[in-house]
């Protein structure tokens, strides 16, 4: 379980993009070999959401949504694994977080043997 942060996104976008379309990978061509030297370029503290969007060509790198309201939030709990095409991932915001407190608050504890 971990805190996801926007800035988080921006600062290992480049590392995960250039994992992604690595060369010798099906998915790589010269598009990407582009995106991947400008997402590089990025100063990864000063660069904001729309630059990194702005190379890739969509928000999907820099955006946090809570699977549970399908909220966009600026910052999120994932649980699970790390998240992968066929990971068992799941993020949520700060209200359903509370909302899972509350719940587990009026019940009582369950253990197994």
């Amino acid at each position: 379980m971990r805190l996801i942060t926007e800035r988080e996104l921006i600062r290992t976008v480049a590392a995960k993009w250039a994992k992604q379309y690595r060369p010798g990978s099906w998915s790589y061509n010269n598009e990407k070999a582009e995106i991947t030297r400008r997402l590089f370029a990025l100063n990864p503290e000063m660069a904001s959401r729309e630059d990194v969007d702005k190379i890739i060509g969509n928000n999907s790198w820099t955006t946090i949504r809570c699977n549970e309201c399908n909220a966009y939030v600026s910052l999120g709990i994932q649980v699970g694994e790390e998240p992968d095409i066929a990971s068992q991932t799941v993020i949520l915001c700060s209200a359903c977080v509370l909302t899972v407190y509350t719940l587990l608050q009026e019940r009582p504890a369950c253990t197994y043997t």
